[in-house]
């Protein structure tokens, strides 16, 4: 049984770009991706932490040994978890993508000018100081929700 109120929500990196996902299944519209990062709801016997570690097994085939609690916020009254993973060459080069499903890296600045979820906004501006680590050059700003 999943716990669909809460859930985790994953910043894999990998020589300074940042993993995005988009799932787009819509033949006719195929260039109105919105990206985001992995995120993923935890069944009743599972952790947080398992649960994104599961997702991003079952989307990328990626197995992490470890992920890094970054915070605890609540978004639309769910509680989300944030983690952080770095991907190593090994991890990179086994990504599994699924046809309809589109998975890349990008530059902060590359991801300032996508179209993002919501919850993908919420995250990088709460983690902007990563954001900024990662590259310090103009990081974007998403004080604005839509």
């Amino acid at each position: 049984m999943f716990n669909t109120l809460d859930g985790s929500v994953i910043l894999l990196t990998y020589k300074g770009k940042i993993l995005l996902i988009t799932q787009n299944n819509n033949q006719l519209r195929p260039t109105q991706e919105t990206w985001c990062f992995i995120s993923g709801v935890k069944e009743d016997s599972q952790s947080f932490e398992e649960a994104i570690v599961r997702r991003v097994a079952n989307l990328t085939h990626i197995e992490l040994p470890q992920v890094e609690l970054l915070s605890r916020w609540v978004y639309r009254e769910r509680k989300k978890y944030f983690y952080r993973a770095q991907l190593t060459d090994k991890d990179v080069n086994n990504i599994f993508r699924d046809e309809w499903q589109a998975i890349d890296f990008f530059t902060a600045q590359e991801i300032g000018k996508m179209q993002l979820t919501n919850l993908t906004k919420i995250f990088m501006e709460k983690h902007k100081d990563l954001f900024q680590e990662l590259s310090p050059i103009q990081t974007p700003s998403y004080s604005t929700f839509s």
